[in-house]
């Protein structure tokens, strides 16, 4: 039996947290925090043409060809973790993730954790392949969890 001293409170919890009022990188002390909406629709929408041309969401943190969308992407990511930490142990205020903006990104495909993407196999979305393609993609992964398991 675990003893209760061994067991953390809520608040201390919380306390131990990062911040979760970030818009900006966490960490990121050069640069002041961007939650403007406006701003995150940008993003979104340069992140949605960028899985158009390259069949995932999964920009690379250096990503040459708009550096932006490569350290808005690492913190979407970022704010996810903090969001669902935070979301535990009930304290949510001023968050820049929401529940919203966590269906939007889903939506279009968008991977919490790159190294499980890669690893499914699922991650590359090829465009123009049938529901029955689709279907095959998921069977050949399925064969791959039952043999590896």
């Amino acid at each position: 039996m675990i003893s209760n001293s061994a067991i953390p409170e809520a608040a201390s919890v919380a306390a131990s947290l990062p911040e979760c009022r970030t818009g900006g990188i966490i960490g990121d002390t050069k640069r002041p925090a961007n939650n403007s909406t406006s701003s995150w629709q940008e993003r979104f929408n340069e992140l949605k043409q960028y899985q158009q041309d390259h069949g995932n969401c999964l920009v690379p943190g250096r990503y040459k060809e708009n550096p932006p969308l490569g350290r808005w992407v690492e913190s979407q990511r970022k704010q996810y973790h903090q969001y669902m930490a935070a979301k535990k142990v009930g304290t949510l205020s001023g968050c820049a993730m929401t529940d919203e903006r966590i269906a939007l990104l889903e939506g279009i495909g968008f991977e919490w954790s790159v190294r499980k993407a890669k690893r499914s196999g699922l991650a590359v979305y090829k465009p123009g392949l049938s529901w029955e393609e689709r279907l095959e993609q998921l069977k050949e992964f399925k064969v791959g969890i039952v043999l590896s398991g």
